[in-house]
């Protein structure tokens, strides 16, 4: 699995950032460029805790055992 935190990895990720228009054609789903990059930019600010949204215990405890997870360097 491909992770963020080699080199290669994000090089190609930030390459094909570059490549993006607003013309770009999408491949799946039903967004287009500027709702992608939106959608993508809210979840890492959440993450990071930049921004917060009003969520149930629940959802609490989960996040709280997935983000070691998901932001850890493995």
């Amino acid at each position: 699995m491909k992770s963020i935190y080699e080199a290669s990895t994000l090089n190609e990720l930030t390459e094909r950032l570059n490549k993006l228009t607003p013309s770009s054609q999408r491949l799946w789903g039903t967004m287009d460029v500027a709702q992608m990059l939106a959608h993508c930019s809210a979840v890492l600010e959440m993450t990071l805790g930049d921004t917060t949204s009003k969520t149930s215990f629940m959802q609490r405890m989960v996040g709280k055992l997935v983000k070691p997870m998901v932001t850890n360097e493995k």
